[in-house]
């Protein structure tokens, strides 16, 4: 079994808006995207494509860090590889002569 972590744009953001909401302040996408300096239809490639460069993570969480409190959102996956059942070679023989 393998397994993956790559930091989560959209996660990030959803968590920025969930912890503000929660102190009664309502954000929106187009807010960050401005703080963040870039364009609205920029940010929301990042947002659908769940990714961003190092340093506009980093510009992210020091814009928000008062919201984000140092903490790094990521989303994380396994994949789990299996022998194929029909591969001649891992089907073991019925009977013990035939294994010689």
């Amino acid at each position: 079994m393998t397994g993956n972590s790559k930091e989560s744009f959209e996660l990030t953001v959803s968590k920025i808006k969930s912890i503000a909401k929660q102190n009664g302040i309502e954000i929106t996408n187009k807010e960050i995207a401005d703080k963040l300096n870039i364009p609205i239809e920029e940010f929301n490639a990042y947002y659908e494509k769940d990714s961003a460069s190092p340093e506009l993570f980093s510009l992210l969480y020091s814009s928000y860090k008062d919201l984000l409190k140092g903490i790094s959102y990521h989303k994380i996956w396994h994949i789990t590889e299996y022998d194929d059942p029909l591969d001649p070679d891992d089907i073991p023989p019925l009977d013990p002569e035939e294994a010689e």
